[in-house]
């Protein structure tokens, strides 16, 4: 996105670099559409690479420092070299039609309005970005609070943070290993598990960065398969007895 909006025309008022400049700054920053509409170059301390977010603006009209990526304020600083003070950090008529101006830009690589889930592509998207890769990043929760400005952790992990299937699986990597003895090469072979991690026993042909929900996993010796609801027509379904005798699910 970034690398075609840099070559693409102007549209609503800012060229293509310039909004080029403003998805990496609302990606990294957080700040809401409103936020990022109503700056003006007066919020930015170029020389210690920060920002103010005044109370005015803000969604908690609270005032708040936030700092600023060095080579992202070393670009800021040279878009608005030859604004006055009170100018807005972007001006154009972008700042009424936001959501039209990025749908335009992501139409350059194909990237689609509404996802399968029928949510649609905005600014308050970007916001959601900063939260996901700061925490695939290993950026603690109340850290990635405090750049997104939330009143408590649970709202952020909650609403925020986007973690897919491949994610969670590299987490469960991170487990002990709880067998009293590990299995000899031979056996990891007889069961397909040898050499493989657990990302890569995760058949991940579906976007794995969308919302598994109306997905349900069925374990398949110890590979674990993702399957989509409507994908089990045909399929001949078992209920085999787990240890404890309970009704177990099995493909």
């Amino acid at each position: 996105l970034l690398a075609a909006t840099e070559k693409a025309e102007t549209r609503f008022g800012l060229t293509g670099p310039e909004r080029a400049l403003l998805y990496t700054f609302a990606a990294e920053s957080a700040l809401r559409w409103s936020e990022l509409r109503d700056l003006k170059k007066r919020d930015f301390n170029f020389l210690e690479n920060t920002l103010t977010v005044r109370a005015s603006i803000a969604k908690n009209a609270k005032d708040a420092a936030l700092p600023l990526v060095p080579e992202t304020a070393r670009r800021l600083a040279v878009h608005m070299r030859d604004f006055g003070p009170d100018s807005p950090a972007f001006p154009g008529i972008w700042r009424r039609r936001g959501a039209k101006m990025l749908n335009a830009d992501m139409s350059l690589v194909g990237i689609p309005v509404f996802d399968e889930f029928g949510r649609k592509a905005d600014f308050h998207c970007l916001r959601g970005t900063t939260a996901t890769m700061l925490s695939e990043r290993n950026v603690p929760l109340p850290t990635v609070q405090q750049i997104m400005r939330h009143s408590t952790p649970a709202l952020t992990a909650k609403h925020y943070v986007r973690l897919s299937v491949v994610d969670k699986a590299r987490a469960l990597e991170k487990m002990p290993d709880f067998r009293p003895e590990k299995p000899d090469a031979e056996s990891m072979k007889a069961t397909g598990t040898d050499g493989k991690s657990a990302v890569e026993s995760v058949d991940t042909k579906f976007d794995t960065h969308s919302n598994d929900k109306g997905l349900f996993q069925a374990m398949d010796s110890y590979n674990m398969k993702i399957i989509k609801p409507d994908e089990t027509q045909g399929v001949e379904m078992k209920e085999p007895l787990t240890p404890q005798g309970h009704k177990g699910f099995a493909v």
